[in-house]
C-alpha cells in the first residue's frame, strides 16, 4: 500500500510539475538479506504494476534502514540487495546497549553525573561503538555496490558531533527530525566554538548627546560569545 502511494505520488508530480523525481522506497527493521529480498519483490512487483496501468516508466529505488546490529555486520550482503542505506541510529543505539530509549532517562542521566557517559547517546552518536556498526556497515557496503547511497535518519542528524562524523565516514545524506529550536541551539553552540568572529558597521550613524554630563564616564562589559577567545570578540 505504501509502495504504491509513492509511485502514484511521483506519477502525479511527474505530469503535474514536470520534475524528474527518482522515489526512494525504504524498507526498515531488516536484519538478513533474503528479509530484504522478499520484501523487495513485493515492493518491485507493486511498482511496476501500477507504473504499467498509468502508461509511464522511470527510475526508482529501493532501500532499506539499518538499524539492527546484525545488518550493519552483513552490510556487504544487505547491499546486494538495496540500493541505499538509510542509518536509523536510534534505533541502533537502543539495540546496541540493549536498553530502551523511553525507560532509561533516569538512567542515562546518572551515567552522565557519573561520567560513565561524557553525553546522552540518543543525542549524539556513541562513535566508539554505535559509530563503529555505522563506520563498518558504510565500508561493506561500498565493496558491494560502490555507488550506494548513505544517509541518517534521527536526532542525530541535527547534531554537531554526528554531522561532523557522518561527513567524516561518508554519509552524506540527513533525514532528520530533529526540533528547530534544538537544532538552531546546536548551531549556535558549535559556531561559538569554532567560527571565527568579527564585527562590521555597515549603516554607520551618528549620535550626539547634548546634556550629557562633562566629564562623566561610563563602561559597559559584555559576554564573549565565542567560546574560544582566540577566534576573536
Amino acid at each position: 500500500m505504501q509502495a504504491e502511494a509513492i509511485i502514484r505520488a511521483a506519477i502525479e508530480v511527474r505530469a503535474e510539475k514536470g520534475l524528474d523525481i527518482v522515489p526512494e522506497i525504504m524498507i526498515p527493521l531488516i536484519g538478513l538479506k533474503s528479509e530484504l529480498a522478499d520484501v523487495k519483490a513485493t515492493v518491485v512487483k507493486t511498482v511496476e504494476s501500477v507504473m504499467e496501468a498509468e502508461g509511464v516508466k522511470f527510475d526508482y529505488l529501493v532501500g532499506t534502514m539499518i538499524e539492527i546490529p546484525r545488518a550493519a555486520l552483513t552490510a556487504d550482503e544487505i547491499a546486494q540487495e538495496a540500493e541505499f542505506f538509510s542509518f536509523g541510529t536510534n534505533d541502533l543505539t537502543q539495540m546496541t546497549f540493549g536498553f530502551s530509549r523511553d525507560d532509561t532517562g533516569n538512567i542515562i542521566k546518572e551515567y552522565i553525573d557519573k561520567g560513565i557517559f561524557e553525553e546522552d547517546p540518543f543525542q549524539s552518536i556513541d562513535q566508539v561503538g554505535v559509530g563503529k556498526l555505522v563506520r563498518m556497515a558504510v565500508d561493506l557496503g561500498k565493496q558491494t555496490r560502490p555507488n550506494i547511497k548513505l544517509g541518517i535518519c534521527g536526532e542525530h542528524g541535527g547534531d554537531p558531533k554526528s554531522i561532523a562524523f557522518c561527513n567524516e565516514i561518508g554519509v552524506a545524506k540527513a533525514d532528520s527530525t530533529v526540533d528547530s529550536r534544538l537544532l538552531d541551539h546546536f548551531l549556535r553552540e558549535d559556531l561559538q566554538q569554532k567560527a571565527p568572529l568579527a564585527m562590521g558597521v555597515l549603516k554607520p550613524l551618528k549620535l550626539v548627546i547634548t546634556n550629557y554630563p562633562e566629564g562623566q564616564t561610563e563602561m559597559l562589559e559584555v559576554e564573549n560569545m565565542a567560546k574560544n577567545e582566540e577566534a576573536g570578540t
